[in-house]
């Protein structure tokens, strides 16, 4: 089973699996996400310490704007609003190999905090 799978899987309560034309994708079901809050943060600043800690930070399709220096400055500042144990996306055409050693590799795109 892969992490995907295992976050959605049926019978879970907490995704509904997309069919027909959704297909291959799935929704948070209401209940949680009147949970979920969105916002904006500068990534080039310290993050406010009025934000708490996360368990899941999706940060796609932005590293790969960032040089390497950058790039390790962005994953680290984020990662320390990550709770131990909480997932850290990033887009498929990106990756953290050398960037950072907070987080460990599950899969491609995701990470876990250590």
């Amino acid at each position: 089973m892969t992490m995907r799978e295992s976050i959605c899987h049926p019978p879970n309560r907490h995704c509904l699996k997309g069919i027909r034309s959704q297909e291959g994708t799935f929704r948070v079901n209401e209940k949680l996400r009147k949970r979920t809050q969105f916002g904006q943060i500068n990534l080039m600043k310290s993050i406010p310490a009025s934000i708490s800690m996360f368990n899941v930070i999706f940060l796609r399709n932005v590293l790969i704007y960032f040089d390497t220096e950058t790039k390790k400055a962005v994953v680290e500042r984020v990662a320390k609003k990550l709770k131990p144990g909480g997932l850290f996306f990033i887009s498929h055409s990106e990756t953290l190999n050398r960037v950072t050693d907070v987080l460990e590799m599950v899969q491609p795109s995701i990470y876990i905090k250590k």
